[in-house]
């Protein structure tokens, strides 16, 4: 009878919330605006360098998370019942190891769930916290041991190492995968470098987001066999990356991801710091890809249908041959229109892309610069994109694209002007109030920098139609480097600040750009 007891107490209490979400709709106006502005979007515990950022939503759900537990385990009874909490809590410590032993093959779920990464590593890290409190408990109360033995089995394609290229601070690799496979914008792989005595370094794996792989506007949402990763020489995967070579073997478990469904915004501001841009160049590659494809496949209609229009102009006055060839050439033309109105279309809500790049140190442009170039090709008219990368000192050699008016710029520094990241803060709300339509965004940097857009955004919801979301791709940042330490400075993540000019269509001049280049 307690297998029926407790799905009465699931089922009582899944129509228990909802009346009282639908009850709550009567008394408050907005509640989803009340919950990204008090539960979604503050935090109440900051990223730290040993912790990830939490949010009030996901504390609350945590709280909820533990008095589930505690009532699975004690009720209902009518009084402690010590057998009963000794099997409880043995079940309740199974169950939560569930999600935790499989690990990264969790990647599946969460994607289909649509679950974003650093929620799911908060979750899963104290699922096992949890999991071994019941435990200990079970254990305490009736010392028993219950041996399990489950086989891990990891999945992914093997790809082998094609190019690498970087410094001692970044690292850019190339991969050939041994089959085409579809990689969303934003997803992650979980890769697992060669060890030394067995093929692969199977306990333990690292996450890197794919960057970048060859544009394709005829079929944006197609198969992929390259793609590249940007790594830090950070972390527990340092001591592989110092041994990998160019030629060897890898295994890669993904792709995984969430979609941030960016496409139904008619503007996304996007804000990298550093390594920050492998997380947010995925999704501008993909906005401006699908963007391409549709505005390509219109182009063509319209010039096929101006074409058929002029033919048949010319055949009211032709007669004979050149009748007969006019409506032969009309006809071929029709039957190019034809299949190319079959062909489906994204119909995104995008027209506006911008795209701020604070580097951390001028050798980062070095591993990105070609990839910027080709994503400006795809633009030739600058009628979405708009990229500023700004350099912490003075740049020098040859430019990573064309400057194209204030559409696209590289700023250096310059005296008098307020720092980078103060200079962003306040454009986003002038984006804003200049820019209709919905407006989303994104940002992939260090604690600091993530933080400070967050509290923008916190500060204007209310007054402004803005959505905010931080990248699955959380890169760290430490020291800001010395004139001595510029090597050193490749080994670790700075701080750099200075300033952008405004954005096309401001009424103000564009002036240079500042940026104040702290060396000792």
């Amino acid at each position: 009878m307690e297998s029926t007891l407790w799905y009465l107490i699931a089922l009582s209490g899944f129509f228990l919330v909802s009346f009282c979400l639908w009850t709550l709709k009567f008394f408050v106006p907005n509640v989803t605006r009340l919950y990204i502005r008090y539960l979604k979007y503050p935090l109440i515990i900051r990223r730290r360098r040993y912790w990830d950022s939490v949010t009030y939503a996901e504390f609350w759900l945590l709280m909820a998370l533990l008095v589930t537990n505690i009532l699975l385990i004690v009720t209902p009874s009518g009084k402690v019942d010590w057998k009963q909490v000794v099997r409880r809590s043995a079940f309740a410590s199974g169950v939560n190891m569930v999600p935790l032993c499989l690990g990264g093959r969790m990647g599946h779920i969460v994607q289909t769930f649509n679950i974003h990464r650093s929620s799911y590593k908060f979750f899963h890290h104290w699922l096992g916290r949890i999991a071994i409190l019941e435990a200990m408990v079970h254990a305490i109360i009736s010392i028993r041991t219950q041996s399990q033995h489950n086989s891990l089995t990891t999945s992914g394609w093997i790809v082998s190492m094609v190019e690498m290229d970087g410094d001692s601070g970044m690292l850019k690799i190339e991969v050939a995968l041994r089959f085409p496979i579809k990689v969303p914008p934003g997803t992650y792989f979980n890769i697992f470098f060669p060890g030394t005595v067995s093929s692969y370094h199977l306990l333990h794996s690292y996450p890197a987001v794919a960057f970048w792989h060859p544009p394709d506007t005829t079929d944006p949402s197609g198969m992929v066999s390259n793609i590249s990763f940007l790594l830090t020489r950070r972390g527990s995967h340092a001591r592989s990356l110092l041994n990998i070579e160019r030629g060897q073997k890898i295994l890669l478990d993904g792709p995984f991801g969430q979609d941030l469904g960016l496409e139904s915004y008619e503007n996304v501001i996007f804000l990298a710091k550093g390594v920050g841009i492998a997380g947010v160049l995925p999704l501008v590659l993909q906005l401006t890809e699908r963007w391409g494809h549709d505005n390509g496949v219109r182009t063509k209609l319209q010039q096929l249908s101006k074409k058929i229009q002029i033919l048949s102009m010319k055949e009211r006055d032709a007669t004979g041959t050149e009748r007969d060839e006019i409506i032969q050439k009309k006809g071929a033309l029709m039957v190019e229109k034809e299949s190319l109105s079959r062909e489906s279309l994204f119909r995104d809500a995008t027209k506006k892309i911008v795209l701020f790049w604070s580097l951390e140190h001028n050798s980062q442009m070095e591993a990105v610069g070609r990839y910027l170039k080709r994503l400006q090709e795809l633009d030739p008219d600058n009628k979405l994109l708009v990229v500023w990368c700004g350099y912490p000192c003075q740049r020098s050699g040859s430019l990573p694209f064309d400057l194209k008016s204030n559409f696209w710029a590289c700023m250096e520094p310059s005296p008098g002007r307020p720092e980078f990241d103060t200079f962003i803060i306040s454009k986003i709300a002038e984006e804003r109030q200049r820019l209709q339509g919905r407006m989303m965004v994104t940002t992939c940097g260090s604690a600091r920098f993530t933080t400070r857009i967050r509290k923008v955004v916190l500060d204007i919801i209310d007054e402004m139609a803005v959505e905010f979301t931080e990248t699955e791709f959380r890169p760290l940042g430490t020291n800001i480097p010395t004139r001595d330490g510029v090597q050193e400075f490749r080994a670790y993540l700075g701080i750099v600040e200075g300033a952008l000019p405004t954005l096309p269509g401001r009424v103000e001049e564009v002036s240079t750009l500042l940026y104040r280049c702290r060396v000792e």
